[in-house]
């Protein structure tokens, strides 16, 4: 008895869920994303490749060796679709033999006919992709939003329809992909129905589904009134809009979030920090930026250095004095400034920094100072035992009393001052 299969191709087709470690927003009250904390989680994503009808995999269906006998057909559902696209529906799986030239191709084997006509988009060889002109944006949402997508003409993809040419809408659990052809202007819509947080992955991507460029915008809060918009005006990711982000639905922008190839932006408000050290290198003042989602960037003048985060929040330390000698260093902190907004009024705080250099000009005896409010700390370094000796003087505003703290230390231990939500803290 003769066997024959028929593969449905061109569709994309789950093969594979992907775990990995992602992030998420979990706020103490929905209504205040002040009170909003990113931590990670395990999240996944299908994987779809093109050799498939949209449910079933080419090596399923055409399930036996390349060595037997059987007949293996390939229906190009890729180039079926692209052709009734004129108000017809696309086929795939379910209804694939609504196919009218692949009805012909089972009654040319059931009535034995030997019919050399060619039939249209019927291989046997599967088809060949074409990597430049089949290119796609696909969007994957990880979230409790409804996503949609509407073109420059008023045709749509959602979960109920897809009137957009050559769109999907497809959902794997809490993830929904909408996949468009490349350069079809388009507005995504993200409607919530409940709370949470979501991350939306976007990709350009060939005709065999590799991956050509990606951006990610990561564990952004949302809750049941949440409306999120971004345009891709000419079909690109690289000209896409910020996301637009109304968090309470009163139809006023909350957030906005750029997005960049290659990169994955993650919900963040929180300013970063600042510690404030003496860099026995270089011998100045270094004043590191430090932020637990980003990377930062200093800026500092005769004033003030200024720390900002990749999402934009700031930190500006306000110097009453900055004095940089030759073997003195000197600064007082008259004020620190989180995304422009003054922090609490700050006890006196001074760091002071004193040394004296061998031969070579490598330091050989180093005086540390700071102050913080009631708090005093001296440090001093001698090369030549290579340890440093610290002093804790700590006043009681209460009693007046005072606590004396002595320490000796190996090595050069450098006095720092660190900031931490509006305060002063010192390390050593």
């Amino acid at each position: 008895m003769q066997l024959y299969e028929i593969a449905g191709w061109g569709e994309d087709t789950l093969a594979t869920i992907e775990y990995q470690e992602g992030r998420k927003t979990y706020c103490s009250d929905m209504s205040d994303v002040r009170t909003c904390t990113v931590s990670p989680a395990i999240t996944y994503s299908p994987k779809e490749v093109v050799e498939g009808d949209g449910t079933v995999l080419v090596p399923s269906a055409l399930w036996t060796t390349t060595a037997s006998t059987a007949g293996k057909y390939w229906v190009n559902l890729e180039d079926y679709n692209k052709w009734w696209l004129n108000g017809n529906v696309p086929r795939k799986h379910a209804d694939i033999l609504e196919i009218p030239e692949l009805r012909t191709l089972v009654q040319n084997i059931l009535t034995n006919s030997t019919s050399t006509t060619p039939l249209a988009f019927i291989f046997t060889t599967q088809p060949a992709t074409d990597a430049v002109a089949d290119k796609r944006l696909r969007f994957l949402l990880h979230s409790p939003l409804n996503l949609s997508a509407t073109d420059n003409l008023g045709n749509v993809v959602n979960a109920a329809t897809s009137t957009i040419p050559g769109g999907r809408f497809k959902r794997y659990g809490e993830v929904q992909v909408i996949t468009v052809p490349k350069n079809t202007p388009l507005t995504l819509n993200l409607d919530g129905y409940a709370t949470g947080s979501f991350t939306l992955d976007m990709q350009e991507i060939d005709g065999s589904n590799t991956i050509i460029a990606s951006s990610t915008l990561s564990a952004i809060p949302s809750a049941t009134s949440t409306k999120a918009t971004m345009t891709f005006i000419d079909g690109t990711l690289q000209n896409a809009s910020p996301l637009l982000l109304d968090y309470d639905g009163n139809g006023t922008t909350d957030f906005s979030f750029k997005s960049e190839i290659g990169k994955t932006i993650v919900f963040d408000i929180t300013p970063p920090e600042a510690v404030l050290t003496f860099d026995p290198a270089s011998q100045k003042f270094k004043i590191i930026g430090t932020d637990n989602l980003s990377s930062t960037t200093v800026l500092t003048t005769a004033t003030s250095t200024t720390i900002a985060d990749e999402a934009g929040n700031t930190l500006q330390i306000v110097f009453k004095k900055l004095n940089q000698g030759k073997h003195e260093l000197k600064l007082e902190i008259q004020e620190l400034r989180y995304s422009g907004i003054s922090a609490e009024l700050l006890p006196k705080t001074m760091l002071k920094y004193e040394w004296s250099t061998d031969k070579t000009e490598a330091i050989k005896e180093l005086e540390e100072k700071t102050t913080v409010g009631t708090l005093k700390i001296e440090g001093h370094y001698d090369a030549k035992k290579n340890v440093t000796r610290i002093e804790e003087e700590v006043k009681s505003e209460e009693d007046k009393s005072e606590r004396e703290i002595k320490k000796i230390l190996p090595g050069l231990a450098v006095i720092d001052l660190t900031t931490n939500k509006g305060k002063i803290e010192v390390n050593y």
